[in-house]
């Protein structure tokens, strides 16, 4: 139990290193425009003109809130990652005696955390700018739905921070995912209503479930198990591509020599 807690302290101090060294937001008006200002101007944008179409906000401002969960742990993990590369911190991490899976575990948490306070944030605000009001017993409701969505997320947000390691991009992926995110997974416009559907695109992305799910769950207060089980299978498939991807992305660094932005 005493060694349990050493080691779950070893990450939580590596993480907080790594964030506080690495993560390029912590400039206050940068946090405050991207983790607030932006989400509720998006969930303002959209709630006004799906409410002119279907008459219905409250969906709309659920979605947006898991976008603005997946945007935050997207770029925060993929810049996180990237940025060891890029400062020349990387080489430190391969020679650490910490595992593999503690580094990336140490690196992402802080931005899961972030991320489902953005999400937070842009919910709660977007509910107060659009008097929106939820019994207090759905949100508790919700829990497992937004936890599962950020377990998906970190899978997908490994194998776009695996991409950033290896081509020395780490704004590029998450832009493009983000924007197939928005537009594909039923988040702002029902996925029965998107052409995509016929590709069966939207089942392939995180999100497109575990969407349903919260939607369901702060909207009627009962939770979609069926939903779950189908984010946390999505979830699964992006981690282990995303850790797979990252372990390839660091092995090629480090056999080429290049572990650092030169």
């Amino acid at each position: 139990m005493r060694q349990a807690l050493r080691r779950a302290g070893d990450v939580a101090t590596v993480a907080w290193l790594s964030y506080r060294a690495l993560f390029t937001w912590l400039n206050p008006v940068g946090y405050v425009a991207n983790r607030l200002v932006q989400p509720v101007a998006v969930a303002t944008l959209y709630g006004v003109f799906v409410s002119e179409l279907t008459g219905r906000t409250f969906p709309t401002l659920v979605g947006t809130a898991v976008l603005a969960l997946a945007s935050a742990m997207m770029f925060g993990i993929s810049m996180a990652i990237a940025n060891e590369r890029q400062f020349g911190t990387l080489e430190m991490w391969i020679a650490s005696p910490q595992t593999f899976v503690a580094g990336l575990l140490a690196r992402a948490v802080p931005h899961v955390v972030d991320g489902v306070l953005a999400a937070v944030l842009s919910l709660g605000t977007s509910m107060l700018v659009f008097h929106v009001s939820v019994p207090a017993a759905y949100f508790l409701v919700a829990v497992p739905a937004f936890a599962v969505i950020a377990y998906s997320v970190t899978g997908a947000s490994l194998l776009l921070a695996a991409y950033a390691v290896w081509s020395r991009d780490s704004l590029g992926g998450p832009n493009v995912f983000k924007l197939v995110l928005t537009v594909c997974t039923g988040s702002v416009v029902a996925v029965s209503l998107l052409p995509v559907r016929l590709f069966g695109l939207p089942a392939l992305l995180p999100l497109t479930a575990g969407q349903q799910a919260a939607k369901e769950a702060l909207i009627a207060g009962r939770l979609d198990g069926g939903s779950l089980v189908r984010e946390l299978v999505v979830g699964t498939v992006y981690l282990a591509l995303g850790s797979g991807a990252i372990a390839w992305a660091f092995r090629r660094v480090r056999v080429s020599g290049l572990v650092a932005f030169r």
